[in-house]
């Protein structure tokens, strides 16, 4: 039930606070120096790790992290349910923005994903949990 709620908290405050800061981060341009070697799929890849990753992906993995590391929560059912309620955060209360995008869920499901192997190891998981 804890991991449920904390689950919630964390993909409301991503998907509250996600986009405004998104919208500074789309604000960074493409230095020249690597226009040369950015295609159409490089700049998909600029805008997963700098554009997505700082607006949605930091919020997502610190929460997880101290959610995980503080109240002692199982870090894979709270960043599972920490995406969902984000994406739905934004389908519902901003959906002109980001919704089912995909540079957008690929920095969301890395950075929960990455927070929750990072915190597993200090959470001491019994095999039933």
């Amino acid at each position: 039930m804890k991991n449920t709620i904390a689950g919630i908290i964390i993909g409301l405050v991503a998907g509250y606070l996600g986009p405004l800061i998104t919208e500074y981060s789309a604000a960074i341009a493409i230095p020249e120096a690597f226009k040369a070697f950015l295609s159409d799929e490089g700049a998909v890849l600029w805008e997963i790790f700098v554009v997505h990753l700082l607006g949605y992906g930091l919020i997502v993995f610190t929460l997880i992290l101290l959610a995980s590391r503080l109240i002692k929560l199982h870090p894979w059912a709270t960043a599972a349910i920490a995406i969902i309620a984000c994406e739905a955060t934004l389908y519902f209360f901003h959906t002109s923005e980001y919704t089912l995008y995909l540079p957008h869920i690929v920095a969301l499901a890395f950075c929960a994903f990455l927070s929750a192997t990072l915190s597993r190891k200090s959470v001491n998981l019994s095999p039933a949990a």
